[in-house]
């Protein structure tokens, strides 16, 4: 069965710049040049990356999406001017794949995890360096700017008629579960009014109907310092978050490297250790997916 983006490039060979054989292995093809794919949509086919035009048009309280398509626009930093389905293809095009959104399971009363390859989202104001999606989000519990991570090519779904649902709904670079969005948070949130999670970080976003880009391309490794103290909070690169997010960024951070993730670890408490090693492995994780190390410097 051909991939995602080997059917596209088949489909879409009339329109599309010459190609040449990527090295990594995957089914897009490489053109030499950046070009125009669809209103609103354009691909560096140089860097691999899909830029998406965008503008803003929320600027204050809380967010269900950062970017969307019409119909979410009052929970949402920005309103993407271009169709889902063209940014779907685009994504296909430099070789990223499409899972499936999160799921609920109302007999288990669950949510499935979104699917799907991952997405680095950035920002880019006025041909300026991009800046990370998170720079322009604040957590309401906290009040600080979430540590970044990628986002998953969940993909959205089909309706009956073939349509991409995303095109319909609105739901595009989701924040919180929506069964039909097209890129999703790996970690589950609620979309309740109550449980809402992040706020626009106003002094990074620019006036109400600015022009700005999306740049999307594939996640690409972060280094990051994982410790746990001795009461047992949890600090990423020295920043504490939440033990949920911390064990969101472990597991992205494994799926990125596909290494063992080192944990120092300085927790006087076992049964605090215990019980944070029992919440990584039913966060999917292995044993072999992380390793708790002696600590050298934590908080």
């Amino acid at each position: 069965m051909l991939s995602l983006a080997a059917s596209i490039l088949f489909v879409l060979a009339a329109d599309a710049p010459p190609t040449t054989s990527r090295p990594s292995g995957r089914a897009a093809s490489k053109p030499a040049r950046m070009g125009q794919f669809q209103p609103g949509v354009r691909i560096d086919w140089a860097r691999m990356r899909v830029l998406v035009q965008a503008r803003v048009v929320l600027r204050e309280g809380p967010l269900e999406f950062f970017a969307c398509f019409p119909g979410k626009q009052h929970e949402s930093i920005l309103l993407i001017e271009a169709s889902a389905e063209s940014v779907y293809r685009a994504l296909g095009l430099i070789g990223i794949e499409p899972g499936a959104p999160a799921r609920w399971d109302p007999r288990e009363e669950t949510w499935t995890r979104a699917s799907g390859d991952l997405v680095d989202v950035f920002v880019q104001v006025d041909n300026k360096t991009p800046l990370p999606a998170f720079s322009w989000l604040k957590s309401i519990e906290y009040d600080t700017v979430p540590v970044a991570q990628p986002w998953v090519f969940a993909g959205s779904q089909r309706t009956n008629d073939g349509t991409l649902a995303a095109q319909l709904s609105g739901a595009g670079i989701a924040l919180v579960d929506f069964s039909d969005s097209l890129l999703s948070l790996r970690g589950s949130h609620s979309s309740s009014d109550t449980a809402l999670w992040v706020v626009v970080n106003q002094p990074r976003v620019p006036p109400k109907d600015a022009q700005v880009q999306l740049v999307l391309q594939a996640a690409r490794v972060v280094e990051r310092h994982f410790t746990v103290d001795p009461r047992g909070a949890t600090f990423v690169g020295g920043r504490y978050v939440p033990l949920p997010t911390f064990v969101e960024l472990v597991a992205l951070q494994h799926r990125l490297t596909n290494e063992t993730v080192r944990i120092e670890n300085a927790c006087r408490i076992r049964s605090v250790s215990d019980r944070l090693g029992q919440i990584l492995t039913d966060a999917e994780l292995t044993p072999a997916d992380w390793q708790w190390v002696p600590a050298t410097a934590v908080q």
